[in-house]
């Protein structure tokens, strides 16, 4: 799967009307199915997310790629950064950028550093995530993926909290003049946990910027390989 022109993918979501903006739940409720026959909601497939339309949601599947190790990366797409991403989506970046966008979220900035080291935070509006997997009884478990992460230098799980939706940045298309595309869909990270522009979704201050702090909980995270759903929500 290869990611789209923004171009397009801006005109088909402003194809969408405008929908009341999604509010967090700590639960998900039962999987329904979107609109049959919608044209976005079947090019979101296509690029490996589902809109979820009565619970103004996402859902994308994958799997869990480390169950040990440090964690810069709490997400990618395939052949993203597997070294250190403690799941892999199997979806196309921008994808999921037009999902977030045909909820009604409004994408920010990518947090940066200037050239004296001044850290400027990411904006955006926030997005609460679910995982969704089976047992090994079959029985289906939910947890935040913030219960997978461990912080290192304070020995606790990862606070439970939102990432923010920065949106990731436009980069140009060779050999195609004034196109652009995302450049989420050269690198493949969706959600990381220490500082990387290039993605959708950022951990908010200063905790993205100490490459060290977070590793995968291996009490708590499920074997490798084991199918899961990512669910994504707009917060207030």
């Amino acid at each position: 799967m290869r990611g789209i022109p923004l171009v397009s993918l801006v005109f088909l979501v402003g194809c969408v009307a405008d929908e009341p903006r999604s509010t967090a739940a700590e639960g998900v409720a039962a999987p329904a199915a979107s609109a049959a026959g919608e044209p976005l909601d079947e090019l979101l497939v296509s690029l490996g997310v589902k809109r979820v339309r009565e619970q103004r949601a996402l859902e994308v599947r994958g799997w869990v790629n480390m169950t040990a190790g440090v964690v810069e990366v709490l997400a990618c797409a395939p052949e993203g950064k597997l070294h250190e991403s403690l799941l892999v989506l199997d979806c196309v970046p921008s994808g999921l950028h037009a999902g977030l966008l045909a909820l009604g979220l409004e994408p920010g900035k990518p947090g940066s550093i200037e050239g004296g080291g001044e850290f400027h935070p990411p904006t955006g509006e926030r997005v609460a995530l679910e995982v969704r997997w089976s047992d090994a009884s079959g029985v289906e478990r939910r947890t935040r993926p913030e219960d997978w992460l461990w912080d290192a230098h304070r020995k606790e799980s990862m606070p439970r909290q939102d990432w923010i939706y920065a949106g990731s940045y436009e980069v140009p298309i060779e050999g195609r003049p004034g196109a652009v595309s995302l450049a989420a869909d050269a690198v493949k990270s969706l959600a990381v946990t220490y500082h990387d522009a290039t993605t959708l979704l950022q951990l908010e201050g200063l905790q993205s910027l100490d490459d060290t702090t977070w590793e995968v909980n291996p009490q708590a995270v499920p074997p490798k390989g084991t199918p899961v759903v990512v669910v994504f929500k707009g917060v207030k």
